[in-house]
């Protein structure tokens, strides 16, 4: 059995006061993070253009690669995708194909995976914001 198949496609949690949440693309069947920070948080509002969200001073697994405000403006959303070269994502119907194409290995970047991540980018907006 695959380390997929025994997850859930969504998670949905809390980690300092930040809501997070693990979604599962439904097509290529990699994980996806997201943090939610409120409106008020210097990193957002410090930025000159808010569309400018990959440069965000957060260091991710294959960067910051979303960012949108919420339907309420009240919070911005960040993200990011574990579809990158290394990365195995499990749907994708030729990866077996993909390996002898490129011997570097793939990993599956599990929910627990995502979740560490999660937890250091929100470590990461909170450190931002303490610095005076």
């Amino acid at each position: 059995m695959n380390e997929w198949e025994n997850e859930p496609d969504y998670l949905e949690f809390k980690y300092r006061g930040f809501n997070c949440e693990i979604k599962r693309h439904p097509k290529h069947g990699g994980l996806r993070g997201y943090v939610w920070i409120p409106h008020q948080y210097r990193i957002v509002t410090d930025m000159e253009n808010i569309t400018n969200y990959c440069c965000l001073p957060i260091e991710v697994h294959g960067g910051v690669t979303y960012g949108r405000l919420n339907d309420d403006c009240d919070y911005f959303v960040i993200g990011f995708d574990c579809h990158h070269e290394n990365d195995l994502v499990p749907y994708e119907k030729d990866y077996e194909y993909e390996k002898s194409l490129f011997p570097e290995p793939k990993f599956y970047r599990t929910i627990e995976f995502v979740t560490k991540q999660l937890h250091s980018m929100v470590d990461q907006i909170i450190a931002f914001e303490e610095q005076k």
